[in-house]
Protein backbone atom coordinates (compact mmCIF):
# COMPACT_ATOMS: atom_id res chain seq x y z
CA UNK A 1 0.00 0.00 0.00
CA UNK A 2 2.95 2.03 0.82
CA UNK A 3 4.44 1.78 -2.42
CA UNK A 4 1.10 2.08 -4.36
CA UNK A 5 0.97 5.56 -2.68
CA UNK A 6 4.82 6.32 -3.44
CA UNK A 7 3.91 5.22 -7.00
CA UNK A 8 0.69 7.71 -6.93
CA UNK A 9 2.73 10.87 -6.12
CA UNK A 10 6.26 9.83 -6.24
CA UNK A 11 7.20 13.88 -5.87
CA UNK A 12 5.48 14.05 -2.38
CA UNK A 13 5.59 10.18 -1.53
CA UNK A 14 8.22 8.66 0.20
CA UNK A 15 7.43 4.80 1.41
CA UNK A 16 9.54 2.55 3.80
CA UNK A 17 11.48 -0.13 3.48
CA UNK A 18 10.12 -3.09 5.75
CA UNK A 19 12.73 -2.97 8.50
CA UNK A 20 12.62 0.58 9.30
CA UNK A 21 8.46 0.13 9.26
CA UNK A 22 9.04 -3.13 11.86
CA UNK A 23 11.21 -0.35 14.10
CA UNK A 24 8.64 2.06 14.21
CA UNK A 25 5.48 -0.47 14.75
CA UNK A 26 7.87 -1.72 17.54
CA UNK A 27 7.67 1.77 19.26
CA UNK A 28 4.77 2.39 21.90
CA UNK A 29 3.34 5.38 20.77
CA UNK A 30 3.39 4.53 17.01
CA UNK A 31 0.17 3.21 14.89
CA UNK A 32 -0.99 1.95 11.91
CA UNK A 33 -4.24 1.69 10.92
CA UNK A 34 -5.70 -0.28 8.02
CA UNK A 35 -8.61 0.05 6.43
CA UNK A 36 -10.36 -3.02 5.13
CA UNK A 37 -13.19 -3.47 2.24
CA UNK A 38 -14.69 -6.83 1.06
CA UNK A 39 -11.34 -8.36 2.72
CA UNK A 40 -8.75 -5.94 0.99
CA UNK A 41 -6.63 -3.61 2.47
CA UNK A 42 -7.80 -0.22 0.61
CA UNK A 43 -6.08 2.61 2.94
CA UNK A 44 -3.71 2.95 5.71
CA UNK A 45 -2.64 5.42 8.75
CA UNK A 46 0.83 5.92 10.00
CA UNK A 47 1.03 8.36 13.17
CA UNK A 48 2.65 8.70 16.12
CA UNK A 49 2.23 10.52 19.60
CA UNK A 50 5.48 12.84 20.55
CA UNK A 51 6.99 13.04 23.88
CA UNK A 52 5.59 16.33 23.98
CA UNK A 53 1.87 14.55 23.58
CA UNK A 54 1.22 16.11 20.35
CA UNK A 55 -0.75 13.31 18.15
CA UNK A 56 1.59 13.54 14.59
CA UNK A 57 0.02 11.88 11.00
CA UNK A 58 2.90 10.68 9.94
CA UNK A 59 0.90 9.54 6.54
CA UNK A 60 -2.79 8.51 5.27
CA UNK A 61 -3.36 7.03 1.91
CA UNK A 62 -6.85 5.64 0.42
CA UNK A 63 -6.63 3.95 -2.77
CA UNK A 64 -8.03 6.12 -5.56
CA UNK A 65 -11.30 3.80 -6.34
CA UNK A 66 -12.15 3.61 -2.27
CA UNK A 67 -12.00 7.92 -2.17
CA UNK A 68 -14.86 9.93 -0.95
CA UNK A 69 -16.40 7.55 1.21
CA UNK A 70 -15.50 8.88 4.16
CA UNK A 71 -12.60 5.82 5.01
CA UNK A 72 -9.52 8.84 5.74
CA UNK A 73 -11.76 10.56 8.28
CA UNK A 74 -12.83 7.05 9.60
CA UNK A 75 -9.03 6.61 9.96
CA UNK A 76 -8.29 10.32 11.50
CA UNK A 77 -11.18 9.58 14.42
CA UNK A 78 -9.69 6.18 15.50
CA UNK A 79 -6.48 7.66 15.98
CA UNK A 80 -7.78 10.86 17.65
CA UNK A 81 -10.28 8.79 19.65
CA UNK A 82 -7.29 6.38 21.00
CA UNK A 83 -5.27 9.08 22.29
CA UNK A 84 -7.02 11.87 23.33
CA UNK A 85 -6.81 11.61 27.02
CA UNK A 86 -3.24 11.94 26.51
CA UNK A 87 -2.74 14.25 23.40
CA UNK A 88 -2.79 17.61 23.43
CA UNK A 89 -2.75 18.54 19.68
CA UNK A 90 -2.74 16.76 16.72
CA UNK A 91 -0.72 17.91 12.97
CA UNK A 92 0.16 16.81 9.58
CA UNK A 93 1.47 18.04 6.58
CA UNK A 94 -0.62 17.84 3.21
CA UNK A 95 -0.82 18.59 -0.07
CA UNK A 96 -2.67 21.81 -1.32
CA UNK A 97 -5.21 19.91 -2.99
CA UNK A 98 -6.08 18.26 0.12
CA UNK A 99 -6.39 21.45 2.69
CA UNK A 100 -10.09 21.97 2.40
CA UNK A 101 -10.61 18.01 3.33
CA UNK A 102 -8.90 18.32 6.48
CA UNK A 103 -10.39 21.43 7.07
CA UNK A 104 -13.76 19.83 7.10
CA UNK A 105 -12.08 17.65 9.93
CA UNK A 106 -11.50 20.62 12.34
CA UNK A 107 -7.91 21.55 11.24
CA UNK A 108 -6.38 24.78 10.64
CA UNK A 109 -3.90 25.63 8.25
CA UNK A 110 -1.30 27.34 9.99
CA UNK A 111 1.72 27.44 7.51
CA UNK A 112 3.18 26.45 4.52
CA UNK A 113 5.68 23.67 4.22
CA UNK A 114 8.44 24.24 1.26
CA UNK A 115 11.39 22.19 0.40
CA UNK A 116 14.19 21.94 -1.93
CA UNK A 117 15.91 19.21 -3.70
CA UNK A 118 19.53 18.95 -3.83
Amino acid sequence: MDRLAHHEFPDWWDYLVASEMKKLIGKSKFNVLVAVVDGGIVGFLRGSLSEKNMLYVDDIFVLKEQRGQGLGKQMMNIFIEKWKEKAVSVGLHTKDFNVKKFEKMGFEKKMNFMYRKL
